[in-house]
């Protein structure tokens, strides 16, 4: 009599879904949204992103001037559509090699010209925007304002999430939601913080802070603004 074949049984646990709204969705929103927008602009800031899911973000953190880092700024951003609109403002009355502050410079710089193409996106085509810089006791700050719609109560805290865009952004507005989350992220990696100010004007003030580690035993009350000067 011939033998009762019998089914193999496939024990293989079946594979997890992915959750709609994944990283793996939003990274291809983001691509799609970059060749929309002929561009690849702020394709570090993506990079910076995965490399932190992936648990391989380094941030190499050295001391360095961030009077001369915002001078320097000044002339890096003529060529730039938005860069006649920026106007820099110096709360601090420092000069260049006064001051030492924890961080790292090339990542610094890439957080202001992140808040700044924001505050540029989000305002009239002619509207200021300011940068203002600042020491409060032992940390160096750097606001950047605009003159748009701002940033409501309950959404100040969701827009440095990733690829987080507010319902209230209307879609002619081009971006992916991920230039301020990179801003939040390697704030927090040189010790520093961003934070949404509310201030009295129209539109939106945004912060940044690092820690200072040294300065000049002179500050000179009376120093002329340098900052954003050639």
């Amino acid at each position: 009599m011939a033998a009762k074949s019998v089914k193999a049984t496939d024990t293989t646990p079946p594979a997890p879904k992915r959750k709609v709204g994944s990283f793996a969705d939003d990274r291809l929103k983001y691509l799609f949204e970059s060749a929309r927008l002929g561009t690849m602009r702020g394709a570090s800031d993506f990079l910076d992103i995965a490399r932190e899911e992936a648990g391989r973000l380094v941030v190499d953190l050295e001391p360095f001037d961030p009077v001369l880092l915002i001078n320097k700024l000044d002339q890096d951003i003529r060529s730039l559509p938005w860069s006649n609109r920026v106007q820099f403002r110096d709360e601090t009355g420092l000069l260049e090699g006064q001051l030492l502050v924890g961080g790292s410079r090339d990542r610094f710089r890439q957080c202001i010209l992140n808040l700044l193409e924001n505050a540029a996106k989000y305002s009239g085509e002619s509207d200021p925007i300011d940068l203002v810089t600042s020491v409060d006791e032992n940390r160096f700050l750097l606001s950047v304002i605009d003159r748009g719609p701002g940033i409501p109560a309950d959404e100040q805290q969701k827009i440095f999430l990733p690829f987080y865009r507010s319902v209230k952004v209307s879609a002619d507005v081009p971006g992916t939601g991920i230039g301020l989350a990179v801003v939040k992220l390697l704030m927090r990696r040189m010790g520093g913080d961003v934070d949404v100010i509310d201030h009295s004007q129209p539109g939106a003030c945004i912060r940044l802070s690092l820690g200072i580690i040294g300065s000049s035993p002179s500050r000179p009350s009376d120093a002329t603004a340098v900052i954003g000067k050639p």
